[in-house]
């Protein structure tokens, strides 16, 4: 069943990418990461199709398991942009071909009110943590922190609104976003629901490329520049131990969870550095015994130096640690990483290598070593 639908779906997009050959469309002459860019005769339609793959060899040694040796295919997307009727009207649709998960990702309409305020409507990413605003695309490393993965929302359905300024040299960013609360997998809404706000200020002005939500220093920013950003979300009578994500509680349980993210990324002539400090918390961390919410902090500090030759040299360190409270049902993780990356065509092919070894700590004390090669395309 699995294979019929991932055909169907496969059938459907192959043929939306022949309508414009079919109507006559303009197409763009294509060119890496720009894409198949169509626009109607008439000028009142238009879409762009960005295909990304990454395939991953994994390598795993655990105390627990004998030594795993994997291949993955890990990610697989296409990316639809375009306008409808009037350039200030933008939609966004990502679509997700991975053997485990075939979904509709984002699915949303942007409208551009004026040059410093617009307004989005449907499925996208909250704008919470750093890391998840770095596209998969831009990765420092062959896959985001553990960090990441304990504290992230992802994306839900609501209204988004984004508004940036400029304040002398320095520019101030604001998002907001009004969301169901269950994030993309559990249905319509049965609660309270989700709220998140996000302040970014890039004192040194903006990054070339929005090279601040992208991992490693490829534009070799000539000046130095910073990014500090501070959000914060409030879920109210979330029905899962990790708001948007994680596993559902049983018999219509709920909890509210507040999550607080600070962050900040600085790049100059090939160096990087991006790090994050997160902390969350519920008024009922142990709802449900088998579920606990993760009631605590993690934080996580990123570096790499891009030589001459684009190859990488990466450095990462991530910590979560539970509060006290829940502490005999979760472990303390540490993990550190070194990647190694060769950057072919910029973002569009490139090689990542990177080696992490983790220590968990606390009820299940254990620790392994992971290392992961991956080959990302992406047109």
């Amino acid at each position: 069943m699995i294979k019929i639908t991932i055909a169907l779906k496969m059938l459907m997009l192959i043929s939306w990418l022949l309508l414009p050959l079919a109507t006559n469309a303009q197409v763009t002459t294509p060119t890496l990461e720009s894409g198949l860019r169509f626009v109607s005769k008439d000028t009142t339609f238009s879409y762009r199709v960005n295909p990304v793959l990454q395939n991953q060899l994994i390598f795993t040694d655990t105390e627990a398991h004998s030594p795993e040796f994997l291949v993955k295919n890990r990610r697989t997307r296409f990316y639809v942009t375009g306008f409808v009727i009037d350039p200030r009207l933008t939609y966004k649709i990502q679509l997700r071909f991975e053997s485990n998960n075939q979904n509709l990702y984002d699915a949303a309409f942007k409208f551009q009110v004026n040059p410093k305020l617009s307004i989005w409507f449907g499925q996208e990413t909250l704008p919470a943590a750093r890391s998840q605003l770095v596209s998969l695309k831009y990765l420092q490393f062959v896959d985001r922190s553990i960090v990441h993965s304990i504290f992230d929302l992802q994306k839900d359905l609501g209204i988004w609104a984004f508004y940036k300024t400029k304040l002398g040299a320095s520019e101030l960013r604001i998002s907001s976003a009004l969301s169901n609360g269950e994030g993309i997998f559990r249905g319509a809404n049965t609660q309270g629901y989700s709220y998140t706000g996000r302040v970014d200020w890039l004192p040194l002005g903006t990054f070339i490329k929005g090279g601040d939500i992208k991992g490693s220093d490829i534009q070799r920013e000539p000046m130095p520049k910073l990014s500090l950003g501070v959000a914060y979300n409030f879920n109210d009578e979330a029905n899962a131990n990790r708001g948007q994500r994680g596993a559902a509680f049983p018999n219509e349980l709920t909890t509210d969870i507040s999550t607080l993210y600070l962050d900040g990324m600085f790049k100059y002539q090939g160096w990087s550095v991006m790090g994050e400090w997160i902390v969350r918390s519920t008024k009922d961390p142990i709802l449900e015994a088998e579920i606990p919410v993760f009631d605590g902090h993690g934080y996580s500090i990123q570096g790499g130096y891009l030589l001459d030759n684009n190859v990488e040299l990466a450095l990462r360190l991530a910590v979560t640690e539970p509060n006290i409270s829940i502490q005999d049902k979760v472990n303390s993780v540490e993990e550190y990483t070194f990647g190694l990356n060769k950057y072919i065509a910029q973002y569009s092919l490139k090689i990542q290598g990177d080696m992490s070894y983790r220590l968990s700590s606390g009820i299940e004390p254990s620790h392994s070593i992971q290392s992961r090669l991956q080959v990302t395309i992406n047109f």
